[in-house]
């Protein structure tokens, strides 16, 4: 797999910078930033997998930050464009700092057999979007899908 599209490596950013770049865009959007917030902030920015909301509660509950709060808190963050969200399976919804830096930007690939996640490039879908919105004025967002396939290792039967 080339470093191009190695999931992990494109969110190889530290994840105080991460933290600091998402905290300053709701900043700038004047929002407050309370404790919850930079809480759920910290965890997402110190992971490069998508989280569950339930997994980031879980991650926060020993700083006395209600599950409630958690799930109000990523609605608040993904309205905002700060998150971004893919289905993870079971019906569950993952979690993700959203740069909005070009270098970061990308699809996910789902192996079906071995389950890793591989960046596909951003554009990737940017013909079947335009051709959606031409035939009936549909606006897809490849950005909240996951592609799903077999990875190379897993095709070549080395997984």
């Amino acid at each position: 797999m080339g470093a191009s599209h190695d999931h992990e490596h494109l969110h190889a950013e530290a994840p105080v910078s991460l933290a600091d770049s998402a905290l300053a865009q709701l900043g700038e959007r004047g929002e407050r930033i309370t404790a919850a917030r930079r809480a759920v902030i910290g965890v997402l920015a110190a992971e490069h997998e998508h989280r569950t909301a339930e997994q980031i509660a879980g991650a926060v509950v020993d700083l006395g930050i209600h599950r409630a709060t958690v799930y109000r808190t990523l609605e608040m963050l993904d309205s905002l464009g700060v998150v971004t969200t893919r289905p993870v399976g079971q019906g569950s919804t993952g979690y993700h700092l959203a740069t909005g830096e070009d270098r970061h930007a990308h699809l996910h690939g789902v192996c079906r057999s071995c389950g890793v996640v591989v960046a596909l490039p951003a554009d990737l879908l940017a013909s079947a979007a335009r051709s959606a919105r031409n035939a009936n004025g549909f606006a897809l967002e490849p950005a909240q899908s996951s592609l799903v396939g077999t990875c190379a290792d897993c095709a070549r039967g080395t997984s």
